[in-house]
């Protein structure tokens, strides 16, 4: 077995922020030092590659300089369930201290030495959880010393079987008088995996429901379509207005012995699209991409090419 040279603990939950110090400076410490080791607090996700390169982006000035941050977190009921099992005292345990502690953490490291919060103003609310004794979500605005101001929104009170996303583009279409809306979200799934959603919506009355069968990729129609690849690479799923189509990435495996192991898919070069026709999102597989106005002048390899030889 390698030796170890640092101990890191990802987070200390606790039922109060002095017990959190004592277990820090006097235990985690002890057994460093019996260990010979530096003993860290820290989220994992720091040593992560995407996180690491921009990190070195922001420190060189690349990015250019952060005024303000937002982060956001949305879990389902299953994180608090587990977590109010461990006290009885429930008062400090709560959505931001919980979970919020892995934004903290991300963020301030992210925003390095500058990031000194000088104010804080937060709001929860209590519909769904306080029969446990806890906050459904907890909405949080941190002020830093040199102005930047900073969002930090954690929620876990979804319903355990929703299977929800970060939706970032609504689409609306018409099946005759009836609207259907179709979202394009983001779900971050786990550490190998990142995942992408075509996802389906309709309204009547007061009441939302996911999951309209208006997707068609192959002998019948689905309600959800789901892009599934590698969390080491990123993939496109947009609308494109001039092409009249959601626009995705081709995911494929860098061999065929990797075929259904979506943990090692990414984009093959190629792209997909969905077309809306007679009331559905149908399929158009190697679709061309290319900006259809585009008039700006080209060289031509194969001309490049003969001339280099002349």
């Amino acid at each position: 077995m390698a030796a170890l040279d640092v101990l890191e603990v990802e987070d200390v939950v606790v039922p109060s922020a002095l017990l959190g110090r004592h277990l820090v400076d006097h235990c985690l410490h002890h057994l460093a030092r019996v260990a010979g080791v530096d003993a860290v607090v820290g989220y994992t996700q720091r040593f992560r590659r995407r996180f690491l390169v921009v990190k070195e982006r922001i420190q060189t000035g690349q990015i250019g300089d952060i005024t303000a941050a937002v982060t956001r977190a949305f879990m389902n009921r299953m994180a608090p369930t587990g977590e109010v099992r461990l006290t009885q005292d429930r008062r400090f345990l709560t959505p931001m201290v919980v979970s919020g502690t892995h934004s903290l953490d991300m963020c301030l490291w992210l925003m390095g030495d500058a990031a000194k919060p000088v104010s804080v103003y937060a709001r929860s609310t209590e519909k769904v959880m306080s029969e446990l004794g806890t906050k459904d979500a907890t909405f949080g605005v941190f002020t830093m010393a040199d102005g930047t101001i900073w969002s930090m929104n954690i929620c876990w009170a979804l319903p355990k079987e929703w299977p929800g996303a970060v939706y970032y583009e609504v689409l609306l279409q018409h099946q005759g008088n009836r609207p259907v809306y179709t979202l394009l979200g983001w779900d971050g799934a786990d550490n190998i995996r990142t995942r992408k959603v075509v996802e389906t919506l309709s309204i009547s009355g007061s009441k939302l429901k996911f999951g309209v069968p208006i997707i068609s990729a192959g002998r019948s129609s689905t309600k959800r379509y789901i892009l599934e690849y590698s969390d080491q690479v990123s993939a496109i799923l947009q609308w494109r207005e001039d092409l009249g189509m959601i626009v995705m990435d081709h995911l494929s495996p860098p061999s065929s012995d990797l075929e259904g192991q979506t943990s090692f898919y990414g984009p093959d070069m190629s792209y997909d699209g969905f077309v809306w026709k007679k009331n559905h999102w149908v399929l158009q597989e190697d679709v061309d991409v290319r900006d259809p106005n585009l008039q700006a002048p080209w060289n031509n390899p194969k001309r490049l090419r003969r001339r280099h030889r002349n």
